[in-house]
C-alpha cells in the first residue's frame, strides 16, 4: 500500500469526521434549546436539596424530573400522575393521613416536590408558556430558591423573609432529613440575627450548587453526544470501512477531498473554521442577560419585603419600585432580543455544516442510504455496521480533536506532499 496514498485516505477521514462531529455539535445545540436542558439540570438540583440521600435510589426520590435523557417524557408522565390521582384519590388521602402522622404521632413536615417548589408565585411568574413545558425556568438565584421551597413547604402560610427568626421558623416545614433544611439551618446559625450576613453566606453556598450543576450537565452532555453520534453516523451512512475504500481506490476523489481539507487546515481552529464565535457570543449575551434579569427580579423582591426606600443588598441604594418595574421590563426586552440574536446564529451555523457536507458529496462521495449504499448479504452489513461503529465512536470525540488532529496531518503531509502539489523552485540566484 502507498504510503502517500494511505496518508492521504486518513487525511480525508478526518476531515469528514471533523465535518460530521460539526453536524453533531449543531443537533446538540438544538435538542438543549429544544427541551431546556438547563432548566431540567435546575430540578434535579432542586430536587436533591429536597430529598434525604438514603431515599434517592427509591422510586419516589427517582421523581426528579431532571434526567436530559429521559425528560422528553415528562409531559406523559404527569398526565399519568394526574390520571392516578382522579382514580385514586380515596386512597391517597389515606395515605397522606398515614403520612401526615410521624412515628411519635406528631405531625411529620409535608412531604414537597420540585413541581411544589416550581409553582410558587415567587418562581411560577419566571416560567413562560410553551409546548411540553419546555419553556421552563432555568436560572435562579439563591433567594428566590428560598422563597420558593419555603413557601411550598408551609403552603403560602409563609410568614414574610423580613428577618432569620422568620426563616429559621419557617424551616420547620421541609422534610427534616433534606440536605437543604440542613444548610439553611447551618447558615441561620452562622448568621445569627443578621440578615445581611444570612444572604451573603447564601449566596455563596448557592454558587457552590451552580458549579456542580455544570459539572452534572458537561457529564451528561457527553452521554447525549455519543448517542448523536450514533444517529448521524447511522442515518447519514457514515461508513467508515467504506469511505476509506473509495478514498484509496478513487484517484481524483481522494485529491478532492484532500484539497477540501487541506483549505479547512488553514484556519486557527475548529471554531474559526465553522465560524462558530458569532453563536458563542450570542450564547453567552443570552445567558448573560437571563441572569440580569434575575438579578433585578431579586432586588425588586428584596425591596417589596424591606419596604420603599430601603437599602437593596447589592449596591446599598434606595429602593424606588418605579425604576425596578421598568427594568424588569428592559430586561425582559434585553432578553427577547438576545433570545431571537442566538436562534439566528443557530440557524447560520446550521447552514454552514450543511453547506460543508453538501461540499463533501459534491467531491464524489455519496451519504445517506439508497439501493447502492444498501448492503447486500449478512457478511455486507456485518462490514457496514461496523463501519458505523467506527464513525460514531470517531464522530464522538467532538470537533475539536478532529481540527487538531487535521492541523498535525497537514503538517505531516506538507513534508510528504507529491511532486505535482510542489510548487516549482527557481534556480539559485533567480528573483520571483
Amino acid at each position: 500500500m502507498d504510503f502517500l496514498a494511505s496518508l492521504d485516505v486518513f487525511f480525508g477521514l478526518t476531515f469528514i469526521y471533523l465535518v460530521f462531529a460539526l453536524a453533531v455539535t449543531a443537533i446538540n445545540e438544538f435538542i438543549a434549546a429544544a427541551w431546556s436542558s438547563r432548566a431540567r439540570w435546575l430540578r434535579r438540583a432542586i430536587a436533591n436539596l429536597l430529598t434525604p440521600p438514603d431515599e434517592r435510589s427509591t422510586p419516589r426520590a427517582g421523581a426528579a424530573d431532571g434526567e436530559p435523557l429521559f425528560d422528553w417524557l415528562l409531559p406523559l408522565k404527569q398526565a399519568w400522575q394526574q390520571l392516578r390521582t382522579v382514580l385514586s384519590r380515596r386512597g391517597r388521602q389515606r395515605a397522606s393521613a398515614e403520612i401526615a402522622t410521624g412515628e411519635d404521632g406528631k405531625a411529620a413536615p409535608k412531604r414537597i416536590s420540585v413541581d411544589d417548589v416550581l409553582a410558587s408565585p415567587f418562581i411560577a411568574y419566571l416560567d413562560a408558556p410553551g409546548v411540553g413545558n419546555t419553556f421552563r425556568v432555568s436560572y435562579l438565584s439563591a433567594w428566590q430558591l428560598l422563597q420558593g421551597a419555603l413557601d411550598a413547604a408551609n403552603e403560602g402560610r409563609q410568614a414574610g423573609f423580613v428577618s432569620v427568626a422568620n426563616i429559621r421558623m419557617m424551616l420547620a416545614g421541609l422534610p427534616a432529613r433534606s440536605p437543604y433544611r440542613k444548610v439553611l439551618e447551618d447558615l441561620c446559625a452562622r448568621a445569627g440575627n443578621d440578615m445581611t450576613v444570612f444572604r451573603t453566606l447564601l449566596e455563596e453556598w448557592f454558587k457552590g450548587l451552580e458549579k456542580q450543576m455544570s459539572s452534572w450537565y458537561r457529564q451528561k452532555t457527553q452521554y447525549v453526544i455519543v448517542g448523536i453520534s450514533a444517529f448521524v453516523a447511522f442515518a447519514m451512512n457514515v461508513d467508515t470501512i467504506d469511505i476509506a475504500t473509495r478514498l484509496y481506490q478513487d484517484a481524483s476523489l481522494r485529491e478532492a477531498v484532500v484539497t477540501q481539507a487541506l483549505e479547512a487546515a488553514k484556519a486557527e481552529d475548529a471554531a474559526a473554521f465553522i465560524d462558530s464565535a458569532a453563536m458563542e457570543r450570542a450564547r453567552a449575551g443570552f445567558e448573560a442577560a437571563e441572569r440580569a434579569r434575575h438579578e433585578v427580579v431579586a432586588d425588586s423582591e428584596q425591596c417589596e419585603d424591606r419596604g420603599s426606600g430601603a437599602p437593596t443588598l447589592a449596591d446599598g441604594s434606595a429602593c424606588d419600585p418605579k425604576e425596578l418595574k421598568a427594568a424588569i421590563e428592559a430586561m425582559d426586552q434585553e432578553v427577547q432580543a438576545a433570545a431571537a440574536v442566538l436562534s439566528r446564529e443557530r440557524r447560520l451555523f446550521d447552514e454552514r455544516v450543511s453547506a460543508h457536507i453538501d461540499e463533501l458529496a459534491s467531491s464524489g462521495l455519496e451519504f445517506g442510504w439508497s439501493g447502492t449504499t444498501t448492503p447486500d448479504g449478512t457478511a455486507a452489513w456485518i462490514t457496514k455496521i461496523f463501519g458505523l461503529l467506527l464513525s460514531a465512536a470517531a464522530l464522538s470525540l467532538g470537533a475539536p480533536f478532529w481540527f487538531e488532529m487535521l492541523k498535525n496531518l497537514a503538517a505531516v503531509r506538507s513534508v510528504g506532499r507529491s511532486p505535482r502539489e510542489r510548487k516549482p523552485e527557481g534556480k539559485p540566484g533567480e528573483q520571483g
